[in-house]
């Protein structure tokens, strides 16, 4: 009777820690699927087509990743994301390249930057798949 009980138990916690995995492999492969259409969605903003997909994308995802991209595309974003779009702003020149070719203070240009956003979402992605 004890041996039934623990293999009771045991097959149990099989079948949750299973049903757990199918969960978070399908919330990786969604995640997945819209960082992908984000990612292209970005790049055809940036060739002048519509901001509406890139909005719906971003809201289809953890706004905790994108918080430059969220400010960028006015979608609420953290303080440290408005204070810095706003600086930039304020110091863009035609010289620079505009916004996206503007300077951070990590070297990189506000444009890499958003685009990093999405590849390391995408990266963590995959690696959590892993």
């Amino acid at each position: 009777m004890v041996f039934a009980l623990v293999a009771i138990l045991r097959g149990n916690k099989q079948a949750k820690d299973s049903a757990d995995a199918l969960v978070r492999e399908r919330r990786v492969d969604f995640e997945l699927d819209h960082l992908t259409e984000l990612d292209e969605a970005f790049l055809k903003f940036n060739a002048g087509s519509s901001l509406l997909s890139v909005q719906r994308c971003l809201r289809l995802l953890p706004p905790s990743e994108f918080p430059r991209l969220r400010q960028y595309f006015s979608i609420e974003s953290t303080p440290w994301a408005v204070a810095e779009l706003q600086l930039l702003y304020e110091s863009t020149s035609l010289e620079s390249g505009g916004l996206f070719g503007q300077k951070l203070d990590d070297g990189t240009t506000y444009g890499s930057a958003l685009t990093n956003e999405i590849h390391g979402a995408i990266e963590r992605r995959l690696a959590e798949r892993r």
